[in-house]
């Protein structure tokens, strides 16, 4: 069994890749300046990266196989993997939101 929270690459761990990629598009701004990605389709966004790079983690520990149990298992670890990163994602959010709420004194 994989332990989902301490995977790494050559010495990377993969949620630190996927955290890197989630804060590269969320600097991505649109013409006006604005962050091109907020709120919803940010934590979608995370979810779709840590997914395709779970998946990629497992290809590249199992070689691929044409069979059905590779390609669930390879699924299921994604989704393990994009979905804690996007609780991540949610909860620095609100905890961000917090702090800055506190010293505006809101």
């Amino acid at each position: 069994m994989i332990d989902v929270l301490n995977v790494s690459v050559q010495g990377i761990p993969l949620f630190f890749v996927v955290f890197v990629l989630v804060e590269l598009l969320k600097r991505i701004e649109d013409n006006n300046g604005e962050p091109a990605l907020k709120g919803n389709a940010l934590l979608f966004s995370s979810f779709a990266i840590g997914l395709l790079v779970g998946i990629g983690y497992f290809a590249y520990n199992q070689p691929p196989e044409a069979a059905y149990q590779y390609w669930f298992g390879a699924g299921v670890f994604g989704v393990a993997i994009g979905g804690v990163a996007s609780i991540f994602y949610d909860a620095l959010k609100m905890v961000i939101d917090k702090l800055i709420g506190a010293r505006l004194g809101e």
